[in-house]
């Protein structure tokens, strides 16, 4: 009898081990060929730049030292540094379909090429749906005025997309400081729009703007929306470098988050969602060769929970971005064969919601970036 129960108990254990080891092999993500660590890493510096809570999107306004900045809640600002930022326009008070929580909310603000002459920006939002859609994402256009409190007026309504859900709705706006043919193209990124893994597969259909970067020209009240990218889970931020390149930080489900590249946004390009999240396959159907692959990747866990965004320095060669877990990084293309690798990381003690940045107007270089947290704003630079 008791040898009968000491084997019990023996079999037992076994079974607790070898369910634990399988666990941990179910749940460790398989290494990315992709996740490269630099042996000498950089160290950054952060700068207290302003006080403003919650904010989404951050660009320089023309002629001046200060900055457009836009907050979840719907404020618009101005920024300057080391002041309280003043607000010139609050989506909330002036649209009353407006929807704001985790992730809905004013997503970004982008100006036209030509705003010094024709005042005109652009702002993207969520609002309240009907019948089978719970959200909208919205991109407005806008006139400023020079003075008085209201400073900001409804011209028209660009484009809307349509969700069935209200979350992966991403929402970034942006112009090409390198135009194609003189055309005015505003790039948006947008979200798959859940349910969560896109079953309807709708991040792959190329008849919805869901799941996709695209661009409409501003400047002909009649023009379509082009798709220049498909296949991304939640793009919730991508930003364009001197040379006119397109980085795309698409925010994983579970297993990684991933950096995408456009070196030239004359071709159509699929990242691969949800046949792939990053380079690990989530359904079958298609090989990982028929997509374009990121650049980077990193594990979501420990070592992040949501990608953000970030801006290229060509005088670094360096690519910084952030993770909502308060996670600044650093990557560049140095290891062998050109591929990225990570050359600096840091972490906050704040949530990381978005960045922003400065150009210098006629290189089109980006010289200052800005880490936008739940608390404030942030300089960073790298060394």
């Amino acid at each position: 009898m008791n040898r009968i129960l000491i084997l019990t108990i023996v079999i037992v254990i076994v079974c607790i081990i070898v369910t634990a080891i399988l666990l941990t092999i179910i749940r460790e993500p398989r290494t990315s060929k992709l996740y490269l660590i630099a042996a000498k890493q950089k160290s950054f510096s952060l700068k207290p730049f302003a006080g403003m809570e919650n904010g989404t999107s951050m660009v320089p306004f023309p002629g001046t030292n200060n900055y457009i900045a836009t907050t979840r809640p719907g404020s618009v600002n101005l920024l300057t540094e080391g002041q309280t930022p003043q607000e010139i326009f609050n989506v909330e008070k002036e649209d009353k379909n407006f929807v704001k929580g985790f992730e809905p909310g004013l997503m970004c603000v982008a100006l036209h090429p030509n705003f010094a002459e024709n005042k005109k920006l652009y702002l993207s939002y969520t609002v309240k749906a009907s019948g089978d859609y719970d959200l909208a994402l919205v991109v407005n256009e806008y006139t400023m005025g020079n003075t008085g409190t209201k400073t900001l007026d409804k011209t028209r309504q660009v484009i809307k997309i349509m969700y069935t859900k209200n979350y992966h709705h991403a929402g970034t706006i942006a112009f090409n400081p390198r135009p194609i043919n003189k055309e005015t193209f505003l790039y948006l990124s947008s979200g798959d729009g859940g349910p969560q893994g896109d079953p309807m597969n709708k991040a792959q259909n190329m008849n919805t703007l869901e799941g996709k970067l695209v661009r409409v020209n501003v400047d002909n009240s009649k023009a379509k929306a082009q798709i220049v990218a498909s296949g991304l889970r939640n793009p919730w931020r991508f930003s364009f470098d001197a040379k006119g390149r397109i980085f795309i930080t698409d925010v994983g489900l579970s297993t990684w988050e991933s950096i995408y590249l456009i070196p030239n946004v004359n071709k159509f390009y699929n990242f691969g969602w949800n046949y792939f999240e990053g380079t690990k396959q989530r359904r079958p159907g298609k090989k990982f060769s028929d997509f374009n692959p990121p650049i980077w990747e990193y594990p979501y866990g420990k070592t992040g929970q949501a990608v953000i965004g970030g801006y290229f320095k060509n005088q670094d060669n360096t690519y910084i971005f952030a993770d909502y877990a308060g996670i600044i990084r650093a990557i560049s293309p140095t290891a062998p064969g050109g591929k990225w690798e990570e050359t600096a990381i840091r972490k906050i003690d704040q949530n990381i919601f978005s960045m922003g940045y400065n150009r210098n107007p006629t290189t089109k270089e980006i010289t200052k970036i800005f880490i936008l947290g739940k608390e404030s704003v942030m300089e960073v630079k790298i060394g």
